[in-house]
């Protein structure tokens, strides 16, 4: 692997506001608006803390500046911003995949020096991750990707640039995938612990390990995505 460039590789991070990720997000009897802000602004500090913990220039945009009248137009806008200021690739990732690691990040840089496009495949169909070279960016077939829908990852085959696909991860969308970080995360982790603490003070069910309780009643669907599709893709190490 070579040694990583970072001074023309910049991370952002796309996000919507914790408001605007609370009024759609976790869907829970014991969970109000404040509570589901409180799990909002948890995980948007543990994305936005891994991102500069890659020590590559992290820029975030968040959907109060955002411009564009849809989701692939505002993303594209963001990362046409970030090529503008002369960085070479950039790494987008959102506040809602909280596995990602800092070395992940550094790793898809490093990638980015060979591949054109780096992809994170999210379990539901999207992506969790997506590392674009600006030599391999085209607004007009970017902005005709299946954004917001489980057809995303099938839309890049359509994109035709050399890319490496990583292994996939959940997305953070619904209240049982809320369930299942918290089971993911190591027991002493600091996002764990907020987590929990939250849910603890809202009077959510939780076992004496510290795991969240089942419940068969909670929603299921997840908010602004079609059926869920899984696709195969191979899990290539870095």
């Amino acid at each position: 692997m070579k040694q990583l460039q970072s001074q023309d590789t910049a991370i952002l991070l796309f996000s919507r506001t914790s408001e605007e990720e609370a009024r759609v997000k976790w869907h829970h009897p014991s969970l109000n608006q404040n509570k589901k802000v409180g799990i909002a602004s948890r995980l948007i500090d543990h994305s936005l803390s891994i991102a500069h913990h890659s020590k590559l220039p992290v820029f975030t945009r968040f959907s109060n500046v955002q411009s564009g009248s849809d989701f692939g137009e505002r993303l594209a806008n963001a990362i046409e911003e970030i090529y503008a200021q002369g960085y070479q690739k950039v790494i987008a990732i959102g506040n809602d995949c909280p596995l990602i690691s800092a070395q992940l990040l550094r790793d898809v840089a490093a990638a980015l020096m060979q591949q054109q496009a780096v992809l994170g495949p999210a379990r539901d169909g999207g992506l969790y991750l997506i590392g674009l070279q600006k030599s391999a960016y085209h607004r007009h077939e970017f902005l005709n990707l299946a954004w917001e829908s489980s057809a995303l990852q099938r839309s890049w085959r359509h994109y035709q640039v050399s890319t490496y696909w990583l292994k996939s991860l959940s997305d953070v969308d619904t209240f049982i995938d809320l369930k299942q970080l918290v089971a993911q995360l190591p027991f002493a982790h600091f996002l764990r612990q907020q987590l929990l603490s939250i849910l603890a003070s809202a009077k959510v069910d939780v076992n004496r390990n510290g795991y969240l309780l089942s419940n068969p009643s909670l929603p299921r669907t997840r908010p602004q995505r079609g059926p869920p599709y899984r696709a195969t893709f191979p899990t290539v190490k870095l």
